[in-house]
């Protein structure tokens, strides 16, 4: 009967603040993941408002830029969240770019900024900080209707307060699915009880916690040192085993999953890598290119591997013609309609024997919108485009432009050719495309560029190049070679991007008489 005794004492003093100790651990570890949850349901809110919501923005932006503010676990695990969203997500076919902002300070214009009620921020400092900017602030728990846009989240359930006259006078406008959603709160009276019953559930789970801790503090002060030194020792034993167990389980299965997506990313890159050299094939031989038209450089910067760039180039006699094209999107997609207007293009010169600039984009544009068109969906993709005819004889330039104009530059004084505001495709209301003429003097030199080179973040406020800065180091540098006009450039254009991804294809093509 004794040993039966001992052995019982033992089991309640080894065993019992064992189990305590793991209760806590998984107790722990269940809050965290229903944090994460809750996180996931408040990142899908924020961009379900940026769809379900306009924002005034301008057309040239690419990204559509979602700002969080404030600090702790809670705003790392929305950021994750988002991230993770905006890999899968597009906000009206433009990609989703995160910032996360921890101060005042920091805070740089967006399109959608989510704050966070621990953040202790005043609405009206935002507003001044942002005023000269279109952009929405989503907030959470802030007091019923302080801010335009509010939310809270109660048992995985989220509820919202809008305000659609006051979002509309700042032109801002929110789809009526939004504002009939069932979640929309519209009385302080049930916003307040809806904070009430959040606080006490959060109470309650508080003090269950405490009382599973207070347990196992009582368990642990009736047990001796000698005893309690022992209990900790098999714990720690114990623990290092199972995580030992663990970490190898979990790296052996690491490894075999890096594995396979390592070969399915060589062989993409692989695939990507030959579709370049195809892309390759197609554009003119610089060197060729330049044999043409002499004095010539041409800077060619994709994005990613493919362009959705492209330069383009055909010689008749005493004629050169010569082109830039910037297609719809980048990296593969854009390659993909690069080829075609490439291809396109050489159809319309060579086969159907045209030869006057504006009369090529008229053509090309018809026979590019039928291709795309041809399918069981009709696809909005096209390309801007700047064609030229040099008369090397006469030095006549006859010039066309689908929203990329030509740059003359005599005497050290830059004058603009503007282009027709008008894409190559399918669009609305299609216009004839126009030639203009140029009778061109030695020593004058040509330039045509994509908007890639221009709309680049940068530089010590990190904003866009623009065009009057490349225009002001294109006067500067006209004197060069061509060899050296080339080098400055991509010089210029790498030291202004810094540490920012290049956000589009770039192309720069010039040339002196």
């Amino acid at each position: 009967m004794g040993q039966y005794i001992h052995q019982d004492s033992l089991m309640k003093r080894f065993l019992l603040p064992f189990i305590f100790f793991l209760i806590i651990v998984n107790v722990s570890a269940n809050k965290d993941d229903k944090d994460k949850v809750i996180s996931g349901l408040k990142a899908n809110f924020i961009l379900n408002v940026a769809e379900k919501v306009y924002i005034p923005t301008t057309e040239q932006e690419q990204a559509f830029k979602v700002g969080i503010y404030g600090k702790g676990k809670d705003i790392e695990y929305v950021q994750d969240e988002l991230i993770k969203l905006s890999k899968i997500k597009k906000i009206k076919n433009r990609k989703i770019k995160i910032f996360h902002f921890k101060r005042m300070r920091q805070v740089t214009p967006v399109d959608l900024l989510y704050v966070e009620g621990d953040s202790k921020i005043r609405i009206s400092d935002l507003n001044d900080k942002l005023a000269d900017n279109p952009y929405l602030i989503v907030t959470e728990n802030f007091p019923f209707g302080s801010s335009l846009l509010n939310f809270t989240v109660h048992e995985e359930d989220l509820f919202f307060e809008v305000h659609p006259e006051a979002l509309e006078s700042k032109g801002i406008k929110v789809a009526k699915s939004f504002l009939d959603d069932q979640r929309r709160v519209t009385s302080e009276d049930v916003w307040l009880r809806i904070l009430k019953s959040a606080k006490q559930l959060i109470d309650e789970q508080n003090t269950t916690i405490a009382k599973q801790s207070e347990q196992l503090n009582t368990k642990d002060r009736k047990i001796g040192f000698q005893q309690g030194a022992i209990i900790l020792g098999t714990i720690f034993l114990i623990a290092i085993a199972v995580l030992s167990f663990y970490l190898y389980i979990t790296n052996k299965a690491r490894k075999l999953a890096m594995t396979k997506l390592e070969v399915k990313t060589q062989d993409i890159l692989a695939s990507i890598t030959y579709a370049k050299r195809i892309q390759q094939a197609i554009l003119p031989d610089q060197n060729q290119f330049k044999e043409n038209l002499k004095n010539c450089f041409i800077l060619f910067k994709p994005k990613d591997i493919v362009s959705g760039d492209f330069y383009w180039q055909q010689r008749y006699e005493d004629k050169v013609y010569f082109a830039i094209g910037d297609c719809t999107g980048h990296g593969v997609p854009g390659a993909i309609v690069s080829v075609m207007c490439s291809n396109t293009l050489t159809k319309v010169v060579r086969e159907l024997n045209i030869k006057e600039p504006a009369l090529i984009l008229d053509k090309t544009s018809e026979l590019l919108e039928t291709m795309l068109s041809n399918g069981k969906e009709s696809i909005n993709d096209g390309m801007d485009i700047a064609i030229c005819c040099l008369n090397t004889s006469t030095r006549q330039l006859k010039y066309a432009g689908a929203n990329i104009p030509l740059y003359l530059l005599r005497d050290n004084k830059m004058e603009v050719i503007k282009a027709d505001r008008q894409a190559i495709g399918k669009v609305s209301n299609r216009f004839p495309y126009s030639t203009k003429e140029l009778a061109l003097q030695e020593k004058d030199n040509i330039y045509i560029y994509t908007d890639g080179y221009i709309d680049q973040f940068g530089g010590e406020h990190n904003k866009k190049l623009k065009r009057k800065k490349l225009k002001e180091f294109l006067i500067d540098n006209h004197h060069l070679n061509s060899d050296q006009q080339q080098k400055n450039l991509n010089n210029f254009f790498e030291e202004w991007r810094g540490q920012n991804e290049q956000i589009d294809d770039v192309t720069v093509l010039g040339f002196r008489l």
